[in-house]
């Protein structure tokens, strides 16, 4: 996913979807995506004043100006499972750490799927107080495997409070 952000008053604003930053279009840009020669965009969308930073990339802010940065690709066999698996927890951990020290009351939308119950889990270990989890679902509307693991989860940790709606 690229991801789009602007920065306005002085304040970056970020989203998975251009549109919910921009509505002024940018005529060079759209004829550049009717034509698919997006490669030539240099980074800008179809919004004046949205850019985007592709997968690879990393953006730095500093003094109001910004950076796109491309990351370092991983050469197949230039580390093992192990190493990349260690390293990925690594920064997991540091990217939960960073949320949980902002101060603010940190909760988590579960699906039971790994990703939310993985972040839960460890964001759950990491503070004192327990991590509200809250999982919403119409009906029969979610996996029952997914409710059923959400739920186990929830069970297994003393500091999470599983919070359940149906409509």
């Amino acid at each position: 996913f690229p991801v789009a952000w602007q920065l306005a008053d002085k304040r970056l604003r970020w989203s998975i979807d251009a549109r919910a930053l921009g509505n002024e279009p940018d005529p060079m840009m759209l004829a550049l995506s009717l034509l698919r020669l997006s490669e030539f965009s240099d980074g800008r969308t179809a919004f004046n004043t949205v850019s985007r930073v592709e997968a690879g990339q990393t953006l730095y802010i500093k003094d109001g100006k910004h950076v796109v940065n491309e990351s370092t690709p991983i050469v197949n066999g230039a580390v093992t499972f192990p190493e990349a698996a260690e390293h990925f927890k690594e920064e997991l951990m540091r990217s939960i750490e960073l949320r949980l020290g902002l101060g603010q009351t940190f909760t988590s939308d579960f699906s039971g799927g790994l990703d939310s119950t993985m972040i839960a889990l460890l964001a759950s270990r990491l503070q004192d107080k327990p991590l509200d989890a809250f999982i919403q679902y119409c009906g029969e509307g979610i996996a029952s495997d997914d409710l059923t693991t959400a739920r186990a989860v929830a069970n297994v940790s003393a500091n999470i409070r599983f919070h359940e709606k149906q409509e």
